[in-house]
C-alpha cells in the first residue's frame, strides 16, 4: 500500500513539499506551512501584536467616531434646548458658552434652577473628543420670560 501522498498529482507534491503533516483519506501528505503557523501561534510577540492593534483600532474607532459625536452632541442640544424653561423673568439665566463650547452656540438661556456646570462638563468631554472650533463669541445679552420660555431681553 502506498504511502501518504501517493495519490497526489506530481504538481500538488511539489506544491505541497517538505513540512507538517495533515491527514487527506485515510493517509498523510506533507504540508509547508503548517509548522511555520503553529511557531507564530506559540510566539509571545505575534500575540502581543495584535492585542495592540486591536486596541489601538478601537481607540481610533471610538476616537474619531462621527457617529459617536453627533449622539453626543444632539444630547447635549437636547439638554440645552430641554433647560430652557420659565414662568417669570427672575427664573431665567445666561449660560455664557463662547470658547469651546462655541459649537453649542455663543450663550444658551436655561432656568436658573438647571447646574450650568453639568452641562459644562458634558460639553468639555464632547470638545474632547470631537470638536477644535475656534471662538467667535461676544458676552451674552440679559434675559426675560417670554411664554414659558427664557429669550433676549429687549431693550
Amino acid at each position: 500500500m502506498p504511502r501518504g501522498g501517493a495519490f497526489l498529482s506530481p504538481t500538488i507534491k511539489k506544491f505541497l513539499g517538505k513540512g507538517g503533516t495533515v491527514p487527506v483519506k485515510n493517509k498523510i501528505f506533507k504540508y509547508p506551512r503548517y509548522d511555520v503557523y503553529m511557531k507564530l501561534l506559540k510566539k509571545w510577540w505575534f500575540w502581543l501584536i495584535i492585542i495592540l492593534a486591536i486596541i489601538l483600532i478601537w481607540f481610533l474607532m471610538n476616537r474619531f467616531s462621527p457617529v459617536g459625536c453627533s449622539y453626543q452632541y444632539n444630547q447635549i442640544d437636547n439638554q440645552l434646548k430641554s433647560a430652557n424653561y420659565c414662568t417669570i423673568d427672575s427664573d431665567c439665566k445666561v449660560l455664557p458658552l463662547g470658547g469651546r463650547y462655541v459649537e453649542f452656540g455663543c450663550y444658551h438661556y436655561i432656568n436658573k434652577d438647571i447646574e450650568g456646570d453639568a452641562l459644562y462638563k458634558k460639553m468639555d468631554n464632547y470638545w474632547n473628543k470631537c470638536t477644535r472650533i475656534i471662538n467667535d463669541c461676544g458676552p451674552g445679552p440679559e434675559s426675560q420670560c417670554v411664554n414659558g420660555k427664557c429669550v433676549e431681553k429687549s431693550q
